[in-house]
């Protein structure tokens, strides 16, 4: 589904990533692990098209989108859940979704028909639907922002720090939304996050990153126990770990 092929990216004159390479399968579940500043986020922006590349290349099933605009990638399949949900505060629950198919199929029909399908998934949306955004606790923000990027009906979800700032009854919910996305829809996931053990917990592979570059990638049964992984986290990932195994 996605071929990151040994890419570089840099901002101004620091390099950001050196010789990148990640892949994730059709219906596949992906993390990246890696500490603060390892360049997860970064990476998630070089995919989706904020962060231009600097060496390399991307491709979305047999489609090189390397040079392509981020609209013109969500139109191809990509949907983009950013790292602080990124909703837009003053709207209210309805057109905050809307916003998210206008990309794909604007018409009054198509819009209808998905923002119904998000709220028979997500029913606490429907029950917010006039309530602004901003009125809304970070798990329910959280799951908007989900339920946003699903309305263009991507082929691929990159879901940056899901679970960040969340109680963990909500970092559960999270946990479950990934696992049905896939179980229902097959929906190819790339996730980062911080969280260890919901990562390792959701995904079929892991990739530990550090500095900008791939230090590892196996199972999650693999890694778990992994010196690369504590070193990473320097015993964080375990206490996290807790929340959702």
């Amino acid at each position: 589904m996605l071929s990151i092929d040994a890419i570089d990216t840099r901002i101004g004159a620091s390099t950001v990533h050196r010789g990148v390479s990640i892949e994730v399968g059709a219906g596949e579940v992906v993390a990246i692990l890696g500490s603060n500043g390892a360049g997860k986020t970064s990476l998630l922006r070089a995919v989706m098209g904020l962060l231009p590349l600097h060496a390399g290349r991307i491709k979305l099933e047999d489609r090189d989108i390397s040079e392509m605009p981020p609209h013109a990638r969500n139109r191809l399949g990509l949907g983009y859940v950013p790292e602080g949900r990124r909703i837009f505060g003053p709207m209210t629950v309805r057109e905050n979704l809307e916003i998210g198919a206008y990309g794909v199929d604007p018409s009054p029909a198509a819009m209808a028909a998905s923002t119904q399908a998000m709220f028979h998934r997500f029913p606490i949306l429907e029950e917010k639907a006039s309530a602004a955004g901003s009125t809304l606790s970070g798990g329910q923000q959280q799951m908007l922002a989900i339920a946003r990027a699903l309305m263009s009906n991507p082929k691929l979800l990159l879901l940056d720090e899901p679970s960040l700032g969340l109680a963990p009854q909500m970092v559960l919910a999270v946990r479950d939304t990934i696992r049905m996305l896939q179980r229902e829809q097959q929906l190819s996931v790339l996730l980062v996050e911080q969280n260890a053990g919901l990562a390792l917990s959701v995904a079929d592979r892991v990739y530990l990153m550090a500095r900008g570059a791939i230090v590892d990638v196996g199972t999650p049964d693999r890694l778990a126990d992994s010196p690369e992984l504590r070193a990473l986290y320097l015993g964080h990932a375990e206490t996290e770990g807790e929340v959702v195994r």
